[in-house]
Parts: C-alpha cells; structure tokens; sequence
C-alpha cells in the first residue's frame, strides 16, 4: 500500500529550517535531494530541510494484519488530505472488502483503487471471496399413469408434473424399464425426444429436451403401448422414472377396454386405494379417460415398484328363450323362429345360428343388424347364418326369421329340424308344430320336451 503526498517547504527567514510533519510511527523517508534525517517525537516524525523548495516524499512503513475468522484487517492513519487514493495490490479479482468512510474499492486491471477518507484513517477489512459455482439440482416429479388393456394391446398414459427446487432443467431423463415403446412425448416445453439403450442393460433411457432451461413447474406426457398376445396373458407393466429426481411419487391407475376381464397378479412397492381417490382434473379426464368396467388404483412414493397384470378375455355369456313354429304344408316346409337371446359379461358383435340345410331364407328382423351371411358349409350336417351387428350389442336381443322350403316332405316321418344359437349357456322355449288342411300330426318321439296345451 502506496500512500503519496508532495508537501512543500516556504522559505523561512529564521536560521532554523522549515519543519514538514508526518504523523504515524516507524516511518522511513526517501528523497532525490539529500535525505534528512527523521527524528521522531511522540507518535510523529519531523523532517528538516536545509534549503527551502518543493520535495516529493515517499512513506515506507508496515502495518500489522489482524486475523478474525475469516476476515483480515488492518487500521492506520495517513497525512490528512482532501482527496487521497489507496491502491491494493496482491488480492484475488473476488475478494469481498468492508471499508467504512472510504470509497468502494474498484477492480482496475490486477489492483483494487479507492480513496481515503478526509481525516486519513485507514480502517481496512478483506476476505476471499467464494468462487460462484453452479448449484446442484434438485427437482422432484409426480406421476399421474393409466394402463389401459385390450385385446392384443396395453396402452400407458403418464403424466408427469416436475418441480425445480434449485438449478435449472435443460432436458430430463427418464428410465424404461420392460417391454413396449414409447408412441409419444408432449408438452408445451418439450424440443426434441429420443430413446437410447442403456450399455450392459436391458433398460433403455428416455432423453426430453427442452426448448429452454427449466427454473420452476412444468409438465410432460408420455405415451407408450405393448403389444399382448393371446389371452389369457400375464404382461408386466413398463416402468417409467425420472433420473436422479429427489422425489418421485404419484398414482397408477389400471382399466379395462373390450371383453378384457383384468386381475393385479403383483404389486410391489404400491398401496392399493379405491378409485374414487385417483386425483382428477381437466387435465387428467382429457388424457386419461375411462373406457373399461374394471379400474384398480394404487400409490407409490418412491421410484421402486413393479407392477404384474393378469389378463383374460371375457367371452359373452348367452342365455337363450325361443319359440319355434314349425309348418307342413303339401308343396312347402316352414319354420317361423323368435329368439330372444340376453348378452352378459362382454358385448357382442356377430351372433352364429346353426340352421337346417336346404332352407331359404325369407325374413330376418333384429334391431341394429348391419348383414347377415348364410352358407352350407359341407363338412357340417347344419347350415350357419352368421348375424353382424353394426355395434357391439349387450343385454336383450331379439331376433325374428322365417324359413322357407319349396318341396314336399315326402316322408310319413318328419323330424323337425332344430334352429341353434351358437355357445349359449342354457336354451329354453316352446315348439310347436302345424299343418295345412288334409294333413294329420301326431308326436312319435320327443327328447327333452314337455307336452303342454296348444294355447302357449
């Protein structure tokens, strides 16, 4: 430190030399002209000169550093002066100062620059400033997923609501642990998303970059599907979670869409709640929409948890009531059938009936048919007329028909020939049987049929 000061020495008519008076201890001087000899007195040093003019002179002295904590100081004072600059030297470009009644100490190239106070006192403080650094990032993540199973094909929504707690999120990695791929990656912050193997694993990573770093709340949605075979299946749900997130926590929602009848084979690291505590907003009733009959709900609070579903597929349950009338005439066969079947369990799109051969078919009624097909396959003893709904159809169906034989029995014994629908669980009903005037039936064998009177 380089305090420096130019006083000057008026001429004097007494023999005695001017006086130039330093105030501070342990000083040593230094002149161009003949160096005079200090002498010191009490506190001050005096300077006599043996000719009158201007001196530059220059103050060398050591000032004792006082350590506290991590703070440096050092306090001494200096000849009064109105305007007098300090230059700091030897200190890092990030040293913090407290200097009170100075001005603020200004980096200018390698030194510091600033100026005393009027009275000349020098009270200075320092330390080493901290190197700014980066924070570490933490950020947390919250999940919001719904399975949907259907025949040949599990489908996984997940929401995943993210906040950053200290640093900022360039882009998010997220692990895929088991079977399927990613269909889709969403969200108003989302740039670009790919799918990288991870080395010496069967895991992959899924990489989300952002269009800009990510300071506070944001939001993405993935989806992804796996491919199922045939029922019934056990199929392993794939896990999604964010790297190094400091928490991860959520809900997992499993439904069912079809003829798909679901059961939870393992559930690891979840808690089972009821539905009706899966949280729901606009959000989540947009993109998580429920189709299904069956729904199982479950919470997790950490990123370890596996998920197992056991699938089947649920066949549609037929019970069966019709009435059949049957009908002799000398030229012509006929067979008038009303078949109310009720459908449970699944819906139904086509119906199989088993017919006779050799029978046109001349009326078909049944709400919501959208064609029919009748063939003669040669390997079976009956005809199929195969009905196709132009929805799938549940609950009652009724179904009217005529058919129609253009040529005589030709026989005493005529056995009529049954109408069936196809796997029904149980068929029950009337028949009845008639003919044309000049014609005479009576049973001569019945199996599994109770006579009753003709006024059904």
């Amino acid at each position: 430190m380089s305090p420096t000061s130019a006083p000057t020495a008026p001429p004097s008519p007494s023999p005695r030399p001017p006086a130039s008076r330093i105030a501070k201890a342990g000083a040593s001087t230094s002149s161009p002209a003949r160096s005079p000899s200090p002498n010191s007195e009490q506190n001050r040093f005096i300077l006599t000169f043996d000719r009158s003019g201007k001196f530059p002179i220059q103050l060398k002295f050591n000032a004792t550093i006082v350590q506290k904590d991590t703070w440096k100081a050092i306090e001494f004072h200096v000849a009064l002066s109105a305007l007098q600059p300090i230059v700091l030297q030897g200190l890092g470009a990030d040293t913090q100062f407290e200097f009170p009644g100075a001005a603020r100490p200004e980096r200018k190239g390698t030194d510091f620059v600033s100026y005393l106070p009027s009275d000349g006192t020098v009270k200075l403080s320092w330390k080493e400033g901290r190197p700014e650094a980066e924070g570490k990032l933490f950020y947390a993540a919250e999940m919001l997923s719904q399975i949907t199973v259907s025949p040949g094909l599990m489908r996984q929504v997940a929401l995943l609501n993210f906040k950053v707690m200290q640093g900022e999120l360039s882009r998010v990695t997220l692990l895929l642990r088991g079977a399927g791929e990613v269909t889709r990656v969403q969200g108003d912050q989302v740039l670009a998303w790919n799918v990288e193997p991870l080395a010496g694993s069967k895991d992959r990573r899924l990489l989300v970059q952002f269009n800009q770093p990510q300071k506070d709340q944001f939001a993405v949605q993935v989806q992804m599907q796996t491919p199922l075979g045939a029922f019934p299946q056990a199929a392993d749900a794939l896990q999604l979670r964010p790297e190094a997130a400091t928490r991860f926590a959520g809900y997992l929602r499993i439904v069912n869409e079809g003829a798909v009848r679901l059961e939870v084979a393992q559930a690891s690291g979840l808690s089972q709640i009821s539905p009706e505590q899966f949280p729901e907003t606009d959000a989540t009733r947009a993109a998580l929409r429920v189709t299904g009959s069956q729904r199982f709900a479950y919470r997790f609070s950490g990123a370890e948890f596996a998920l197992r579903i056991q699938a089947d597929q649920i066949l549609p349950e037929l019970t069966v009531s019709q009435v059949l009338a049957y009908h002799l005439a000398e030229n012509e066969l006929a067979i008038d059938a009303e078949i109310e079947v009720d459908v449970r369990e699944a819906p139904l799109r086509e119906l199989l009936l088993r017919v006779p051969k050799g029978y046109a078919l001349a009326r078909l009624n049944a709400a919501g048919l959208s064609d029919y097909f009748l063939r003669e396959p040669e390997d079976q003893p009956d005809a199929e007329l195969r009905l196709v709904y132009a929805q799938p159809v549940s609950g009652r169906q009724v179904v009217q028909l005529r058919l129609e034989r253009n040529k005589a029995l030709g026989e005493t014994i005529w056995t009529l020939p049954p109408i069936e629908v196809a796997k029904a669980k149980s068929v029950r009903g009337h028949v009845a049987a008639a003919a044309d005037a000049g014609f005479r039936l009576t049973p001569d064998r019945t199996q599994s049929l109770t006579e009753i009177a003709t006024a059904f």
